[in-house]
């Protein structure tokens, strides 16, 4: 309901007063201020700036944040001057055209406001997020107008009646869907599957006096839920902190096995290298003959991924997985592969490599065959991916995470928000295995069916149900999206002004 009075208020103004863009604006920014409060201390313990440059970063990001209020604005003013605005839609298909159009690093979305109550959330699975933040604005229209007939006591009916007509069938199609997606969960296969949640200081994650003391955590752990009957154990992102060759076949026997008593399957976050060819490594050095030293050489000497390795209960690699979407100035510093010397200028910053391997790690659980599509960190946000791993034969996502960089707020749990979508939209069980949580076992309908607290050390064991087929979504993903808002913005050019008379 607070999502319905927020929209009523936003829509109010559109609709019944002056609205200006300055304020649409201002909106805008006062709502990214409030909703990343903590992201200047991210941008600190995370990239290593000092807090105010961190500052300075964060007003940016407010401020560029704001321009998407500030496009729906101006498109939702133009759009009133055309028959949308007869049945309340020029605000709702304003916001949807800047929330699919507007480039964000964080994807947040009104509609993820809509998880508390699947039988809507599960819409997302025929279009996505965008149409349900649409919709909930189109409730706050016509929220704003039934204040307004009160107030007035002018009674016109079209909003009102237009949104309760198509809010009953799209709620109706939600509860069919609900209830088919439950039934295809409890006939599905089930394998036994364990999170384990260290609960790793964020310090003592990356520091190499601890690695050995790190791993013997999650191990301990391990042994516990193996003795529960755990078929697959998933370990969050980066808890081996060895790097790995990438092309390794097996880790029995090496220093790199993370778990040498075996017994079970083992997903795990970690790091890997490839070498560079050495005509790479000449050319960057030709190209800037002052970084010929020893120790750019040999720190461009590989390639350096952020990775995930599926291991089978004899320690053989069956996959791997790089990060493909890495954090600016947390992972890599942009514009270093143009400018190599940036590197030397911010030797805080990581120097990972974009990864290229896109296939779903494969496991064989007895009779049960599990191929889990591996989202590292920020690509849970990222609806592309899920929809690209399910093409891949996915019958699982498994998110890897530490959110320990955001410390006791609440970017975990917005976090935990925004991904759970993916479950929805790719009709897949969505583990999400985090460092110090939000560690949680999220289903179709984006439903935590078990999650642990931030900052406990813990696990959670559950029998996962492996789904097969694609949803609408994940067939045809955003392209009506794009062509819509191309139209709306095609017709907001177009949009006459209004004659005084009208």
């Amino acid at each position: 309901m607070a999502a319905i009075l927020s929209a009523a208020a936003f829509a109010w103004p559109v609709r019944h007063g002056a609205p200006t863009l300055l304020s649409f604006f201002l909106s805008g920014f006062v709502f990214t201020a409030i909703a990343f409060y903590w992201l200047p201390d991210t941008i600190t313990f995370f990239g290593g700036f000092p807090y105010p440059v961190a500052l300075l970063f964060f007003g940016l990001f407010c401020v560029v944040s704001a321009l998407q209020f500030l496009v729906c604005g101006w498109l939702a003013v133009r759009l009133e001057r055309t028959m949308l605005a007869g049945v309340g839609l020029a605000l709702p298909l304003a916001w949807f055209a800047a929330e699919v159009l507007y480039p964000r690093m964080f994807p947040w979305a009104m509609g993820h406001a809509m998880s508390a109550w699947p039988e809507v959330a599960s819409l997302a699975a025929f279009g996505g997020v965008p149409p349900i933040s649409a919709l909930l604005l189109w409730w706050g229209v016509a929220l704003a107008e039934l204040v307004h007939m009160l107030r007035a006591k002018q009674w016109r009916w079209p909003v009102p009646m237009a949104v309760a007509g198509a809010t009953a069938m799209l709620v109706g199609v939600g509860y069919v869907r609900s209830a088919a997606v439950r039934a295809e969960v409890a006939a599905a296969p089930r394998v036994k599957v364990a999170i384990i949640q260290g609960n790793l200081e964020a310090k003592q994650k990356g520091d190499i006096k601890f690695l050995d003391v790190n791993i013997a955590r999650y191990q301990a752990i391990t042994r516990e839920v193996v003795a529960q009957g755990a078929e697959l154990v998933v370990w969050p992102e980066s808890v081996s902190n060895y790097w790995t060759p990438e092309t390794l076949a097996s880790v029995r026997g090496t220093t790199y096995d993370p778990f040498p008593m075996g017994e079970v399957a083992l997903l795990y976050g970690g790091l890997s290298f490839r070498e560079r060819d050495p005509e790479e490594v000449e050319e960057v050095l030709r190209a800037n003959p002052q970084l010929r030293t020893k120790r750019f050489i040999e720190q461009f000497r590989y390639h350096r991924f952020n990775s995930a390795f599926g291991l089978d209960a004899d320690g053989k690699v069956v996959g791997r997985y790089h990060k493909r979407i890495l954090m600016p100035f947390g992972e890599y510093v942009p514009l270093s592969g143009v400018f190599p010397v940036l590197k030397q200028m911010l030797p805080q910053t990581g120097d990972f490599t974009v990864g290229d391997v896109r296939e779903p790690i494969p496991f064989s659980l007895g009779d049960i065959p599990v191929t889990a599509a591996v989202l590292i960190c920020y690509e849970d946000l990222i609806p592309a991916l899920a929809r690209e791993a399910v093409e891949l034969g996915a019958n699982v996502l498994v998110n890897l995470t530490n959110d320990a960089w955001y410390g006791d707020t609440a970017a975990p749990y917005q976090h935990h928000l925004l991904a759970l979508w993916r479950a929805i939209e790719a009709k897949r069980y969505l583990l999400r295995a985090t460092n110090t949580g939000y560690t949680a076992i999220v289903n179709p309908l984006g439903e935590n069916e078990g999650d642990l607290p931030l900052f406990k050390e813990g696990f959670l064991l559950q029998e996962i149900p492996l789904l097969e087929g694609r949803t609408f979504y994940s067939r045809i993903g955003e392209v009506p999206h794009w062509l819509l808002s191309a139209g709306l913005l095609g017709i907001g050019l177009l949009a006459r002004k209004r004659s005084p008379h009208e």
